[in-house]
């Protein structure tokens, strides 16, 4: 009758722990999409080309994307799990891309 008891809660201690690895493992999938994403995104856009190109395709895209700091600087946000975005920034002058950067966001 123990041995029984014991086998059950056994039984649900993995299923629950097996449960919980595969949420972290899927938390840690989707971030890591999110930044690959981010940096193909970052990839394919040209230093010196017009940023109006990149906004076009992001919403072509549906990327999301942000004006930061006067049109000085663009992000183009690629969800994760949860609160944890990647994120491309291009800096801009003159409506020209003069730097590229991607990075992981979050909580």
């Amino acid at each position: 009758m123990i041995k029984k008891i014991l086998r059950a809660v056994g039984i649900v201690a993995l299923f629950i722990g097996l449960a919980l690895g595969a949420l972290v493992g899927f938390a840690f999938y989707t971030n890591h999409a999110a930044e690959q994403a981010a940096r193909a995104f970052c990839g394919s856009i040209r230093m010196g080309s017009d940023i109006g190109l990149a906004v076009l395709r992001a919403e072509r895209e549906g990327v999301r994307h942000r004006v930061l700091n006067d049109q000085a600087a663009y992000d183009f946000v690629f969800q994760g799990w949860v609160f944890n975005a990647g994120v491309c920034r291009a800096t801009v002058a003159n409506g020209k891309v003069v730097a590229l950067h991607s990075q992981s966001e979050g909580d």
